[in-house]
This record gives C-alpha cells, structure tokens and sequence, in this order.
C-alpha cells in the first residue's frame, strides 16, 4: 500500500491510503497528490492550519523509455548550477544508500502546465499562497533530464560505474528488494531570487519501499548550494 502524505521537516501533517501496489514502473509524478504537493510547500504558518482543503487526484501509469544510446537534447538547455545542485543530490544519494544505486534517465515528475491550471481552477486561493511561477519553471523543464543535459552529471556516473540505462534499471527492478537503490529527479530549478532551487525526487529500494520528495537548495553567500531539506509528499 502506497501513501499519500503531507509533510515538512518535523512534523507529519496527514495521511491518506491511496491503495496502490508500487512497482518500479511507477516513478511517479506528484500530480495524483498535486494538493498535497503545494501544501507541503506552503509557509509553516499557512501549514500549521487545522483546515486545510484536500482533494485526491488520479495517478496516471508513467510510461517507462527504453534508453538507447542518445546524444543529450538541447530543447532543454540547464544551468550550470541545475546540473550541479543534481550531482550533488545524487551523492548525497549514493552516499546514505545501503546498496549500489542506479539513475533513472527518463523523468517527468513536476506537474505540468495543465495540471497547475486544472489545480488553481479547483484552489483558486491556492494562487496568493504559493510560489506559482516557479511551479511554472518546473513545468517547463519537466522532461528535461540531467543526465542527459548536464555532463558532469555523465561524467561523475561513468567514472564511478553507476547505472544510468532505464532499460536495464528495469530489469534489475523484480521481486521485493531491489539490488540497487533507485533514484529519479527532476530538472532544479532556481529561483528568481537566485538564492534558492528546487525539484521533485523518487527513490525506490523495492516495489514498497521508496517515495517522492520536494527537495529544496539554498545558495550561501560564498556561493555554494547546499541541502535545505526536503518535504515527503508519498511513500510506499
């Protein structure tokens, strides 16, 4: 059974049993919890209301890419500090993971355009309490991957042997404890203050064991981007 949760830092919010198997076919996009994704991302004081309007949305089944071997795409063309604020992310990754992982290359996991709309249409109010152009921002890069764009992000794989096939991820991905640790993110996107960055994240150890994060970077006045934490948006 998967859940559906919203979360910050410290402290749980609520809990709601979607009933879906997780398999590693499921990278899953936050849409079906779209409510729940820009609550989690809401001010602590707006957070912290006992009503807060909630509604389900439908998962979609994401469909898996077979990966060949393909130049990067350029449609898409990321910062600098995008690829490296994902390097970084994925090291903090490998780093805490108790088994080898692997990259999924393929990712569409910030909402769409259309599904912002379809959003603000049925939460009109949500518009003055969240961030919507850079909602936007991660819509427009949504299926923008940073393996493929960014080739630091390449290169840091190759030289540590890590795998970055989804086809062969796939295979790897059967019974109930995957070998590896498997890791989709998002493009980061930067704020248009520049001092901040985020992005969507799903982990997968098994087909219930993983979930999809918010993740969140913040910029240092020396210029660094560092870990500011991440919201749990589901888990299964």
């Amino acid at each position: 059974m998967s859940q559906t949760i919203i979360s910050d830092d410290s402290q749980r919010l609520g809990v709601s049993a979607s009933g879906r198997h997780r398999s590693f076919a499921n990278f899953r996009s936050p849409i079906g919890g779209l409510v729940q994704t820009v609550i989690a991302n809401l001010p602590d004081e707006v957070k912290s209301s006992p009503m807060i309007p909630r509604r389900s949305f439908c998962l979609g089944v994401m469909v898996i890419w077979l990966a060949g071997c393909w130049a990067p795409d350029t449609r898409y063309p990321l910062s600098e500090p995008s690829c490296a604020i994902a390097l970084g992310y994925m090291k903090k990754f490998k780093a805490g993971a108790s088994r080898p992982i692997a990259i999924m290359v393929r990712t569409r996991l910030a909402p769409s355009r259309k599904e912002i709309a379809d959003l603000l249409r049925h939460s009109p109010e949500l518009a003055r309490k969240v961030d919507i152009q850079q909602m936007l921002a991660e819509a427009d890069v949504r299926s923008a991957s940073v393996v493929s764009h960014c080739p630091e992000v390449r290169a840091w794989l190759t030289t540590n042997n890590i795998l970055h096939d989804d086809a062969q991820i796939e295979a790897l991905a059967k019974g109930t404890d995957y070998s590896v640790a498997i890791l989709s993110i998002s493009a980061p996107v930067i704020t248009t203050s520049g001092d901040r960055a985020t992005f969507y994240a799903d982990d997968a150890y098994g087909p219930l064991a993983g979930g999809t994060m918010a993740v969140r970077y913040r910029r240092d006045v020396e210029g660094r981007w560092l870990y500011d934490g991440e919201s749990l948006l589901s888990y299964s």
